[in-house]
């Protein structure tokens, strides 16, 4: 009979305890061996072991010695009868056979067991609760078996350990912590299902000051930690808000599980970005965008940012230009406007045109064609400047419109159109904003229409 244990706290962290007789797969040795398996004896409970030399001692110390161990023989023997049943108990359960089982033991005259085959009797009992299903029986009978302190110490850790298991399947956390603590107080080298196990009955009490210690103690003890491990200490941290912590744990689940997918890819980019590390949050983003994990508009938008943010803007360009045409970036207004700004980061004035023009035309507003223009005007582009202007003002809902009219007037100046650029400059000498610039061009223009007339009139 195999029962798996298992408990989830949400997707994706799961415990996978799995009970062969009794003796978790995880914590013990083969189940097959003399050591592990059922834990029913009829002589030595703690399994042979290699005993060791011993230096020369007195008869009397000899004597003394061989009877301690006699008692010891005698305490975790089984009677023959007994032994018997409880065998054929055991291959029942491996069959499945839950209700024969029980039945098995029945036969057992209760009043004339031993305190170690009462125990024995009761943990099997456990066992076969917990096969049909009936948590709260094979949690009674366990703690029965517990109850009697006639166990062996490894037969007593086991019960513990299965009985803080089922415990926690039950959503009796603080039960599974004191029966763990329990068992902590009985096992040399505990294990790091038993370190899981405390975290998440700590993580689940909304106690995760004490969660992290043992969270981080089931991963540093396990050679290759467990995904619902890491998952479980990551979510601890980051509910503490120890992002700094947090990292550590990410880059063990993307080195240990590197087929997950981009979650964890994402994440400790954030992680590094949160902690002011730019340079690996891009690293990460760029190793993830290389894999081909980054396919959402999202990630994409991110990647581009982190690029911006470092300083390269021509590979920020180069990945919207390219993702825009693949259509994994969506073709708005703000990805073009992205585009030409990632252009200009780059100094390259030019490229910055088309996708600008493309960002105003899509925009509910006309302020990005105000922008065009300015790129019109870096370049000497006088006309193409008015015209963006002209279609910013037709557009409409402009943050300043004044400055629009401004920098119309500038245009029509710089083309020689000095009556069209006395217009605009006195439309915007009515704004507080531009009053004092539109007066200075507006004298400036009138001026030299003013020279142009006597001029004509010299010549004339």
């Amino acid at each position: 009979m195999t029962t798996r244990l298992a408990m989830r706290l949400g997707a994706p962290l799961v415990l996978g305890a799995v009970m062969a007789f009794g003796v978790p797969l995880s914590a013990a040795a083969d189940s097959r061996s003399p050591q592990s398996g059922h834990g029913l004896k009829a002589a030595d409970p703690a399994g042979s072991q290699a005993k060791t030399a011993k230096p020369p001692t007195s008869k009397r110390a000899e004597r003394e010695e061989r009877e301690r161990a006699e008692e010891e023989r005698k305490k975790y023997a089984l009677q023959p009868r007994t032994a018997e049943i409880l065998a054929e108990a055991r291959e029942l359960l491996q069959a499945d056979q839950y209700a024969r089982a029980k039945a098995s033991l029945a036969k057992l005259a209760r009043a004339k067991l031993t305190p170690f085959e009462k125990a024995q009797v009761h943990r099997l009992e456990g066992y076969i609760a917990y096969g049909r299903n009936d948590s709260a029986g094979a949690i009674d009978a366990m703690s029965k078996a517990l109850a009697l302190q006639a166990l062996s110490p490894a037969d007593q850790a086991d019960v513990l350990f299965q009985l803080a298991q089922i415990q926690g399947t039950e959503k009796r956390w603080k039960d599974t912590i004191t029966t763990l603590g329990e068992w902590f107080r009985t096992v040399e080298k505990p294990n790091s299902v038993g370190y899981y196990l405390l975290a998440l009955a700590h993580y689940q009490l909304e106690d995760f000051e004490g969660a992290v210690t043992p969270a981080r103690q089931a991963v540093e003890i396990a050679e290759t930690p467990q995904q619902a491990w890491l998952q479980l200490l990551l979510a601890i941290q980051l509910t503490r808000k120890d992002y700094a912590g947090a990292i550590p744990v990410v880059e063990k689940l993307v080195g240990h599980y590197p087929e997950i997918g981009k979650g964890y890819w994402l994440q400790l980019s954030a992680l590094y970005g949160t902690t002011g590390d730019n340079a690996k949050a891009l690293a990460v983003m760029e190793l993830a965008y290389r894999k081909g994990l980054l396919t959402d508009d999202r990630d994409l938008i991110r990647l581009v940012q982190l690029n911006l943010l470092q300083g390269i803007p021509l590979r920020a360009a180069a990945v919207l230009e390219r993702e825009i045409a693949a259509k994994r970036i969506e073709e708005n207004s703000e990805s073009y406007e992205l585009l030409a700004g990632s252009w200009i980061l780059a100094r390259e004035i030019s490229k910055a045109e088309v996708p600008l023009a493309r960002a105003a035309e899509l925009a509910p507003k006309g302020d990005l064609f105000v922008r065009l223009a300015q790129v019109h005007m870096m370049q000497e582009q006088w006309t193409k400047a008015a015209e963006a202007l002209q279609s910013a003002l037709g557009k409409g809902g402009l943050a300043d419109p004044a400055n629009a009219e401004l920098l119309l007037g500038i245009s029509y100046y710089n083309e020689k159109q000095l009556p069209e650029a006395k217009i605009w400059f006195a439309r915007a000498q009515k704004s507080n904003s531009t009053r004092q610039q539109a007066r200075t061009w507006l004298e400036h223009v009138e001026r030299e229409i003013e020279n142009r007339r006597t001029q004509a009139a010299v010549t004339g």
